[in-house]
């Protein structure tokens, strides 16, 4: 029934909004990783990798955090009016 499918295109197209929000969120998180680490330098090869996995690691906690306090803030999206009513 046509009710459905505009229902369904609503909810796909909210999610994809909410989705999309935590792919930016990630593509920014990401581009801090690299800026981080692209100019480190000095000491040994292990070192080095070692204070860059270091950097990795809590700059991926906080993409992480982030995206999980959007979620919290949304009710996963529900806030949004993300929510599929059968």
């Amino acid at each position: 029934p046509q009710a459905l499918l505009d229902q369904w295109d609503k909810f796909m197209a909210q999610l994809s909004e909410h989705e999309l929000w935590h792919a930016e969120t990630s593509r920014r998180g990401n581009d801090e990783i690299y800026h981080a680490v692209r100019n480190m330098q000095g000491g040994s090869c292990e070192a080095l990798d070692a204070r860059a996995r270091r950097e990795i690691d809590k700059l991926s906690a906080a993409i992480e955090r982030r995206n999980e306090e959007y979620d919290r803030l949304t009710d996963h999206g529900r806030k949004e009016g993300i929510v599929w009513i059968y």
